[in-house]
């Protein structure tokens, strides 16, 4: 899973029970590297290519990652997960914690970040990802739009038909993609929870 994308992992990783997940997890966070050896093993029973740097070494998995499979995996499965991880290491899951940006967070950053954000999301997305939130996030997505488009988001909240708990999600992901892309571009800044008292 290590050897994956984030969003290939989560989905893999959410076919397997909680314990499980939560076990998983906890290696992929603490996975340092890879002798070239298994490496090869595993290049050739998945038939697969896989570069192998002339250290001997490839480097995989580790809390970034870690965070980013639990991101995608969605809030049914987040919770369990990191509270099995909790009880036996307590201080490897505040890490992922730290290293883990949901969609709330992404509503907690400034009014100016929040318009750059809603500037590159699709009206679609928006309105899907908003059909669970609670009316405080609401609100602060309208005082961020002119009042036209405000209107017009509250008309699509009232008339959208029932929803896929997936799609929220998908769409909820492809809002936190285009904040990370945005701070990856230097426009907006994002605080993690341990890097906040950083800042005066």
């Amino acid at each position: 899973l290590a050897h994956l994308k984030p969003e290939q992992a989560s989905e893999i990783l959410s076919g397997y029970p909680v314990e499980k997940q939560a076990d998983i997890l906890r290696r992929i966070a603490t996975l340092k590297s890879v002798p070239q050896e298994f490496v090869e093993e595993m290049t050739k029973a998945l038939e697969s290519e896989i570069i192998v740097g002339a250290a001997g070494e490839e480097h995989f998995g580790g809390i970034t990652m870690s965070a980013e499979i639990l991101n995608r995996m969605g809030r049914s499965y987040e919770g369990t997960i990191l509270e099995f991880m909790e009880e036996k290491n307590p201080e490897l899951t505040m890490e992922i914690r730290h290293h883990m940006f949901s969609f709330d967070d992404v509503f907690k950053l400034d009014d100016k970040s929040i318009r750059e954000i809603l500037q590159e999301v699709s009206s679609e997305d928006l309105a899907r990802s908003l059909k669970v939130a609670d009316s405080e996030l609401r609100e602060k997505i309208f005082s961020n739009m002119s009042k036209r488009a405000a209107e017009m988001l509250m008309e699509d909240l009232e008339v959208m038909p029932p929803t896929r708990v997936s799609e929220v999600e998908r769409s909820q992901r492809n809002i936190i993609d285009t904040a990370r892309r945005l701070e990856a571009e230097g426009r907006i800044t994002i605080l993690r929870s341990k890097d906040e008292d950083e800042f005066v």
